[in-house]
């Protein structure tokens, strides 16, 4: 990524550097989060488009090109430097985000020469002005143990998406997070724990097909942990730096196939007749929904649903956009999966079949009248994974 700053003489493109202060604090081999301190601060650094520099002395410094400084004793938000890149700067500003435990400090062109003066005095450089933390950042230190646990905890409740579903924030993570420490400093991939949750919602599906009491409480706990396996590929993804708009599309489609094999399994099943012709039904309308999701998804160049800005997405939606946006918690995965599982528990088979039949046209209906409309846009901030 290039960074266009501004100063008073001259506009200017350039890639920028995070340089990072070599301390006596944690080893090199210290995992935070799962990570070696250094391999966290050059992936946090690749993902803000970032040249890395680890600095040896103050001599180093460049002084005549915005940078950012950070120490290897500290560690950060993943979105971060991201958002700092992109900071507008006046002619020598430095500006300090953090406080004075823990800080990463932006440097305007001309800066380096007095940062660099700070540096050889060995005093915390002297900035021009704040730059307020949003409400989830951090900035943290991570030279004791004690520091370091608590900065784990930080990344780690950090994960959580203000655009997941209800059972998701306050039931499925608290239950995945003992499966993401596991994983995060394995070679686990979040695409391959994508696919396990997958084979999991497919084994439900088998159980469905059953059709036995026992069989169909197997399959309502197996779609359950799968939610539960299907927050751990997007954590990972997110602790690592490992997101990827294929994966966001590779989660959010087998999550959409997922849900029609379990409909298929039930269909299959059912008597002949207006049963089996609603269950038929019921998989082409979520098929149906499903394909306009996908097209919706080529409009915006992106891989997760959730960055779809639908109209009642929107800030100032009324009317019906604004009670579209008050269900849609009900039609957000992990919901669905919990309707599913109570419907096979209870062998509510019709109910969902007329449910999913309903759902899927609605779904269908309106995301073509947006498609055609035109009302399609990427959300205000994408939802990475």
């Amino acid at each position: 990524m290039r960074r266009r700053g501004r100063r008073r003489d001259r506009a200017y493109d350039e890639a920028m550097l995070l340089l990072v202060e070599s301390t006596s604090g944690p080893s090199p081999t210290t995992r935070i989060a799962g990570l070696p301190v250094y391999v966290r601060l050059a992936r946090a650094a690749r993902a803000a488009g970032l040249d890395v520099r680890v600095l040896g002395s103050p001599d180093e410094v460049p002084t005549d090109a915005s940078f950012l400084h950070v120490r290897d004793d500290v560690t950060f938000h993943r979105g971060l430097l991201t958002r700092l890149a992109t900071l507008e700067l006046a002619h020598g500003e430095i500006v300090r985000v953090g406080d004075v435990r823990a800080a990463v400090h932006v440097v305007g062109p001309e800066g380096g020469l007095r940062f660099a003066r700070e540096l050889r005095a060995g005093r915390a450089p002297r900035f021009d002005r704040e730059h307020a933390l949003d409400a989830a950042e951090f900035v943290l230190p991570v030279r004791t143990a004690r520091e370091r646990t608590e900065a784990d905890e930080a990344h780690f409740l950090s994960l959580r998406k203000p655009t997941a579903g209800v059972i998701d924030r306050y039931l499925l993570r608290d239950l995945a997070r003992p499966l993401t420490r596991l994983l995060v400093g394995t070679r686990v991939s979040p695409n391959a724990v994508t696919l396990a949750a997958f084979v999991c919602v497919a084994a439900a599906a088998g159980l469905a097909f059953e059709g036995s009491l026992a069989a169909r409480i197997a399959a309502f706990a197996l779609l359950m942990f799968a939610r539960v396996v299907d927050c751990v590929d997007g954590e990972l993804a997110r602790l690592r730096y490992e997101t990827s708009q294929f994966g966001e599309w590779l989660d959010g489609t087998l999550d959409n196939v997922g849900v029609a094999l379990v409909l298929a399994a039930l269909a299959a099943r059912a008597p002949a007749g207006l049963p089996e012709a609603l269950g038929l039904a019921s998989v082409v309308s979520w098929s149906a929904a499903c394909g306009v999701l996908a097209l919706a998804l080529a409009r915006v160049d992106s891989g997760a649903f959730q960055a779809i800005g639908w109209s009642h997405r929107r800030p100032g939606r009324t009317g019906l956009a604004a009670w579209l946006a008050r269900l849609e918690w009900m039609l957000q995965i992990d919901a669905i999966s919990l309707w599913i599982g109570l419907g096979l528990v209870f062998r509510l088979d019709l109910a969902l079949f007329v449910a999913f039949l309903v759902v899927g046209a609605v779904t269908t209906v309106y995301g073509a009248a947006q498609l055609c409309g035109g009302r399609v846009q990427l959300r205000g901030e994408a939802v990475r994974r």
